[in-house]
């Protein structure tokens, strides 16, 4: 839209012309929005991982008390072994027990640190998303602000020269 006619004074910053800016508008709505729905999902993922860590606490600090319980256990019977109070099938059955319980504990760990790895990835993954999102948002913000054109001094216009790209 051209808001001057050949000959017209304007003054300093007077508005000369308008782009149509629905385009670049609706494009900052949906950025706009496209980035609250990934700061959600990023929310969103990161709860749902924090969640499983402490579920993978409370059952470590489970898995390390049966294991202590069943070291004592074990440590009396092998003194009941040697004095030959005890079968040593049974102390070695119990033994094998702790060894179990030290692998699912030693599995748990492997667990939890492939849980933090995924969290990183998750992490990085979104800050890039943010990251492209926000430029993009930026670059829109940007053609807004050039969708308008204004007198950069009072004077008069003259000879006006309309291209595809505008008015010049």
């Amino acid at each position: 839209e051209v808001l001057f006619k050949d000959g017209q004074s304007v003054s300093k910053g007077q508005l000369l012309a308008r782009f149509d800016t629905r385009e670049a508008e609706e494009r900052k709505r949906t950025l706009t929005s496209m980035l609250e729905v990934e700061k959600k999902k990023l929310e969103n993922q990161l709860q749902s991982i924090n969640s499983q860590r402490i579920s993978m606490k409370g059952r470590e600090e489970v898995l390390r008390q049966r294991l202590s319980t069943k070291k004592t256990i074990t440590s009396e019977m092998n003194k009941l072994v040697e004095q030959g109070g005890f079968q040593r099938i049974q102390y070695l059955e119990q033994l094998d027990q702790v060894y179990e319980l030290k692998k699912q504990i030693s599995e748990l760990s492997e667990q939890q640190s492939r849980l933090d790895l995924q969290s990183d990835q998750i992490q990085l993954n979104s800050i890039k998303s943010v990251d492209q999102l926000t430029a993009s948002l930026k670059q829109t913000e940007l053609q807004l602000q050039y969708q308008t054109v204004k007198a950069p001094v009072a004077g008069v216009v003259f000879d006006p020269v309309v291209r595809l790209e505008g008015v010049l």
